[in-house]
C-alpha cells in the first residue's frame, strides 16, 4: 500500500504576532460591583498614626473624665445674648460620660485593624459627640452635639461597601432628620420663652415644645413604632460601626429622657411596649445582627420605663 505522507507542521507564530484581541486586559471581577456613593476602596496609607489616634484619644478622654470634679460648670458668652454651658458634670452626666469614654477605648482598640480613615474619623466623632450631649447644660450646645451624632453615625453605615447600605443610610438620616427637627423646634420655643438650660420638664408646662422634644427623644430611643431605623440601619453598618452604634445612639436618648423627662408617666407604657415587642421579635429572628437590634429595643424599653417611673431607685436602675 502507498505510504501516507505526514503533513508539514506549521511554524508557531511568535508572541508578538498574537492578534490584538488576545492582548486585551481582562476586566476586574469587582469592576461592576455597586458600592456606596460616598466611599470607594480605601487607599493604602500609613496606618500607624490612625491606630495611635484610635487607641490613645479615647484613653485621654477617659483620664480627663476621671479628673473632672462633680459640680464643674464651664461656660462662655455666645453672641452677647447667650451663655453656653458646654461642660456640666453632675452624678448623672458623669456616669454616662464615663461609660461612653470606656466604650471609646474598647471600640477604638477593636477598630485599629480598619483600613478606612473616614470610618476611624466618624467613629471617634460619634463617641465624642455622644459625650458632648451628656456634658451639655444648655439647649444650644445639646442640640449641636445631638445633630453631630446623627451625621457621624450615618457615615458609619455608608462606609460599608454592600449595595444595601446606601438605601439604609438614606433612610437612617431621614428619620434622624425628623428627630433633630422636632428637638430643634422645641428648643427654639424654649429659647424664645427664656428657658436656656436643660432641665426636667416633667412638671410642665406640657406645651407644644414639651411634646416636640419628647417625640425627638423617643425616635432616637427606638420607641415602638418609631424603631424601624434601628432594625434597618444597624445590620447595614460596618462591623466596627455596628459596635459603636449599638452602644451610643439609644443610650444617649435614654440619658436625655432621664435628664429632661424623668417622672413622665407616659414613658412607662412606652417602655413596657418596647420591652415586650423587642423580646417577641428577637425570638423569631434568625439573623444575628437583627436579633441584636430587636434585643436593643427590648433592653432600652426597661430603661425608658424606669425613666417614666421617676423614683430615685428607678432612675438609678435605668442608669445602671
Amino acid at each position: 500500500p502507498p505510504q501516507r505522507k505526514h503533513p508539514i507542521p506549521r511554524p508557531i507564530p511568535p508572541i508578538t504576532a498574537i492578534s490584538p484581541p488576545c492582548r486585551r486586559k481582562l476586566p476586574k471581577p469587582c469592576a461592576n460591583r455597586k458600592t456606596s456613593p460616598i466611599l470607594s476602596a480605601p487607599r493604602r496609607t500609613n496606618a500607624k498614626p490612625r491606630r495611635m489616634i484610635l487607641a490613645c484619644c479615647p484613653v485621654l478622654a477617659l483620664v480627663s473624665m476621671f479628673n473632672i470634679r462633680l459640680g464643674t460648670d464651664l461656660s462662655f458668652r455666645f453672641l452677647y445674648d447667650f451663655t453656653l454651658h458646654y461642660l456640666f458634670v453632675d452624678p448623672l452626666s458623669f456616669i454616662f460620660g464615663l461609660t461612653f469614654c470606656i466604650l471609646g477605648v474598647v471600640g477604638g482598640i477593636y477598630s485599629c485593624h480598619n483600613k478606612s480613615p473616614l470610618e476611624a474619623l466618624c467613629s471617634m466623632a460619634y463617641v465624642g459627640s455622644s459625650i458632648g450631649v451628656v456634658l451639655a447644660h444648655d439647649w444650644i450646645t445639646f442640640l449641636c452635639f445631638w445633630e453631630m451624632e446623627a451625621v457621624a453615625s450615618t457615615f458609619l453605615i455608608w462606609n460599608d461597601p454592600r449595595p444595601g447600605s446606601r438605601g439604609a443610610g438614606i433612610r437612617y438620616i431621614l428619620i434622624h432628620t425628623l428627630s433633630g427637627n422636632c428637638v430643634l423646634f422645641g428648643v427654639i420655643m424654649k429659647l424664645v420663652a427664656g428657658d436656656l438650660l436643660v432641665h426636667n420638664l416633667a412638671a410642665g408646662p406640657h406645651d407644644l415644645a414639651f411634646w416636640l422634644i419628647l417625640l425627638g427623644f423617643l425616635i432616637n430611643a427606638a420607641a415602638v413604632p418609631l424603631h424601624g431605623w434601628l432594625i434597618d440601619g444597624y445590620p447595614a453598618a460596618t462591623l466596627t460601626g455596628s459596635v459603636f452604634m449599638s452602644s451610643c445612639t439609644t443610650k444617649v436618648a435614654v440619658y436625655a429622657l432621664l435628664r429632661v423627662f424623668g417622672g413622665t408617666e407616659l414613658l412607662i407604657g412606652v417602655g413596657v411596649l418596647m420591652a415586650l415587642y423587642g423580646a417577641t421579635f428577637a425570638v423569631m429572628e434568625n439573623d444575628m445582627i437583627r436579633l441584636l437590634s430587636y434585643h436593643i429595643v427590648s433592653q432600652v424599653g426597661y430603661m425608658v420605663a424606669g425613666a417614666g417611673i421617676g423614683t430615685l431607685m428607678s432612675l438609678n436602675g435605668a442608669t445602671a
